[in-house]
């Protein structure tokens, strides 16, 4: 095997920003189904504040928070003053929209996991000599078992691959809060208070 000096090239750049702005769309969906679970539309008047709250929130916590909230889910009695009593006789397509996120749960936690290893290492750019077009990466933690390192050489498309995973993970999540969402909107005129 031929070793070349460890270099980050535009590809590699681009598969690191794409995994970072997907998280994000990930955590954009996480944040409007708490505003949905919580009953307070993205549109309502009380925006700012839903805002200001879960801008503090980690990450780990809003999903755990959500995943709780589905969790005491049993019957659309549970769930139904989060949305416009015109919608109470679609309860079974909201319900079904609802126990879709359950499984997504897993991935969510895969794709934090993943952007949390990749955004949060240390990127060696050259002095060093791997596979041809890698990079070397090394990560070190410490949870209380003693400090563990890993240290790889990351192709670009490795790295778009789990971006892609992440892309792919957002578009499953972005259906269910989009349904959900529309679903919900108020019928009382609240929407209207945009730039409240």
């Amino acid at each position: 095997m031929e070793y070349y000096e460890s270099k980050f090239t535009n590809e590699h750049f681009i598969a690191l920003g794409k995994m970072n702005v997907y998280f994000q769309f990930i955590e954009n969906q996480i944040d409007r189904l708490l505003s949905v679970f919580l009953n307070t539309h993205f549109l309502s008047s009380h925006t700012k504040r839903m805002n200001a709250l879960l801008s503090e929130i980690p990450f780990k916590t809003k999903c755990s928070t959500l995943r709780s909230l589905i969790n005491d889910i049993t019957s659309f009695e549970d769930i139904a003053d989060a949305f416009p009593k015109e919608l109470h006789d679609k309860s079974e397509k909201i319900l079904d929209e609802i126990f879709a996120l359950k499984p997504l749960f897993k991935k969510i936690a895969q794709c934090s996991s993943i952007r949390n290893k990749y955004i949060h290492s240390h990127w060696i750019n050259g002095g060093i000599c791997g596979p041809k077009n890698s990079v070397a990466r090394y990560k070190l933690t410490a949870k209380g078992k003693g400090v563990k390192g890993e240290f790889v050489f990351e192709c670009s498309s490795e790295l778009e691959s789990k971006a892609e995973y992440i892309l792919q993970t957002y578009n499953e999540l972005l259906d269910i809060t989009m349904n959900l969402v529309f679903l919900a909107v108020p019928s009382d005129g609240e929407s209207s208070n945009v730039n409240e």
